[in-house]
């Protein structure tokens, strides 16, 4: 078994960080954003609803990263937050589907 194989999912931000120097500040942000994307959409999010909740900004910086948070930590949290935003929006009537709506 290789020693990296070894080490847990936390300590990987801090290894990403040393194999990029100068870059990491752009890498790892794109890293974290590309996986909290995707498992948005995997979840069930639709591009336009996760660029509603963004509302132009990146990812990373709606919910920035917490400390030594794994990439996949960070992107489970981060669509949760997504959730809660999205849902405490106010979403207008329209949207809202006519079916199943008792008057």
């Amino acid at each position: 078994m290789r020693d990296d194989d070894r080490r847990s999912d936390t300590a990987r931000p801090r290894l990403l960080a040393a194999a990029l120097p100068g870059r990491e500040k752009h890498r790892i942000p794109r890293l974290y954003g590309l996986a909290a994307s995707a498992a948005a959409l995997e979840d069930g999010f639709t591009p336009d609803e996760i660029g509603q909740v963004l509302a132009g900004r990146r990812i990373v910086d709606a919910f920035p990263v917490l400390g030594n948070e794994s990439v996949a930590t960070y992107a489970h949290r981060a669509v949760c937050e997504m959730m809660t935003a999205y849902v405490a929006q106010d979403i207008p009537a329209q949207n809202i589907p006519a079916q199943g709506i008792a008057a």
